[in-house]
């Protein structure tokens, strides 16, 4: 996926952006990797300091925008202290949505016993964290929808599938709902869990 640098952002978003530090950016080095059609980009201040922005636009895509918005929600609800990078600012034109954050000096895990424990510490500490609930509340919401797939597929599966399939889904529909409802439950608590996808050091 081809990203958009910080240049291409429209002038006024980068003003803001800038506004909102208290700094000119000196360097931006762009992150090739990610699943945003947006921006990432590591950037020096004239200051010396150090951050990460991510930005996007409605036309590009507005699904991300209101996935952008989200996060930086999220973000803003929790507690100190977490092994999170910290919202530093939100600009959002309403076209443009750019979210500021600490910048995070780290890699993709190896997978080596020792970034195994890190990794698995980080969850742990996570997990424990106990949010606004009605922040919950929203998550499980949205969520809800994604975990309608099979009874959405069984209502027009005669569009989408051969007749081995279909009569093989037929047999365990109810089976497979159940399984799907299921995971709904088991999914959501009142405690923190965190993808670390959405999380600035895994575009680095």
């Amino acid at each position: 996926m081809s990203r958009l640098a910080w240049s291409n952002l429209p002038k006024q978003v980068r003003l803001a952006v800038e506004s909102q530090l208290g700094a000119t950016v000196v360097q931006a080095v762009s992150q090739s990797s990610g699943f945003s059609p947006g921006s990432a980009d590591r950037l020096v201040l004239s200051d010396g300091r150090k951050v990460f922005v991510k930005a996007v636009a409605a036309d590009v895509n507005p699904d991300s925008i209101k996935i952008h918005r989200r996060e930086a929600e999220v973000l803003a609800t929790l507690p100190s202290g977490l092994p999170v990078a910290q919202l530093l600012g939100l600009v959002d034109t309403g076209d443009w949505v750019a979210l500021i954050l600490e910048d995070v000096d780290g890699h993709q895990p190896t997978w080596d016993g020792d970034e195994i424990v890190r990794v698995l510490g980080t969850l742990v500490a996570l997990a424990s964290v106990q949010p606004d609930p009605a922040i919950l509340g929203t998550l499980r919401q949205s969520m809800n929808d994604d975990f309608q797939g099979w009874q959405s597929l069984t209502v027009d599966m005669e569009l989408r599938f051969d007749d081995t399939t279909n009569a093989w889904i037929e047999r365990h529909q109810n089976q497979l709902i159940d399984l799907e409802n299921g995971a709904i439950g088991r999914g959501f608590s009142s405690s923190l869990r965190h993808a670390s996808r959405q999380h600035p050091a895994a575009s680095k």
